[in-house]
């Protein structure tokens, strides 16, 4: 898949999340995962999870 994570609907993130892309797409959605949980105490859409990373509202995905 060389559709940018940006672009990809709820579905291809989950199949993104489960590594059928890769380990280096799979790595971004489980930060991005990981960090909207812990900043909003529940989980999202996947599609409303990365776009709240690409607005920078979960900060640095690097940081925990």
């Amino acid at each position: 898949m060389d559709r940018p994570i940006s672009e990809m609907n709820t579905k291809e993130l989950f199949c993104a999340l489960t590594g059928e892309y890769g380990v280096v797409k799979q790595a971004y959605v489980q930060k991005v995962f990981r960090k909207y949980k812990a900043l909003h105490g529940e989980y999202a859409d996947l599609a409303e999870m990365v776009k709240a990373a690409l607005s920078g509202e979960l900060g640095d995905l690097d940081e925990e």
